[in-house]
């Protein structure tokens, strides 16, 4: 089987990929054959490396569906596909527990700070991740998310014609690319992790010793 990860290391953030890629070598799915990609303005001609133009936030997340088909002839090739932020690192063994099956062909992340807070859906009616009631859906973090490469591309496809449509009407999303996802796999069948999978800084995340980390995210977003 043959497994991609891809993310996103521009500007600033390329200086923490090194720390992200080791974590990936050191953890992830280590039993299998993983060949990592990065998006990244910086200058290197490594075969892992796919060049795009550095964007400012929100920009720079909000596209990471396109830039995900960008490279899609080289994606096609591998079973499976994930995506992880630039911000995070794998703290612990990854195995088979993030595949996908033939009934839940996407794996997704249980957002950890659902518990806190109902109101992350967009709910403006006039954009394409508008949700005006989520039900008992699990509201999902995209730091971490994966699956079967050409469901992955699918999904990818949908939300990057989802986010185009908003934009021709000068409208971004309430949580930007999180939002698009959102309502994408609403009502679709998800394999979830738990919020272990996009694990707070620990230092302000101590009140669930009930979640295992796995993957910590830094969460160093910022509007500049």
């Amino acid at each position: 089987m043959k497994i991609a990860i891809c993310t996103i290391s521009t500007d600033s953030y390329w200086n923490k990929y090194p720390t992200l890629r080791n974590s990936i070598d050191n953890h992830f799915l280590t039993k299998y054959y993983v060949h990592n990609f990065v998006y990244t303005d910086a200058l290197s001609s490594n075969a892992e490396v796919f060049h795009i133009r550095h964007l400012p936030s929100p920009l720079i997340t909000l596209m990471k569906f396109d830039f995900l088909l960008q490279q899609q002839h080289v994606l096609r090739n591998f079973d499976l596909l994930y995506f992880v932020d630039g911000d995070c690192i794998v703290v612990d063994d990854i195995d088979e527990e993030i595949f996908p099956s033939d009934d839940q062909p996407i794996v997704a992340t249980k957002h950890p700070w659902q518990s806190y807070n109902s109101e992350q859906y967009d709910t403006n009616p006039l954009s394409t991740a508008y949700v005006s009631d989520s039900g008992t859906n699990h509201y999902l973090q995209a730091c971490f998310f994966g699956g079967y490469t050409h469901s992955v591309l699918n999904m990818a496809t949908e939300i990057s014609e989802m986010i185009k449509k908003d934009l021709k009407i000068r409208y971004i999303a309430k949580w930007f690319d999180e939002s698009y996802m959102n309502k994408f796999l609403l009502d679709k069948p998800v394999k979830l992790l738990s919020p272990g999978y996009a694990y707070p800084d620990p230092e302000k995340w101590s009140s669930r010793p009930d979640v295992k980390p796995k993957i910590v995210h830094q969460n160093n977003f910022s509007l500049s």
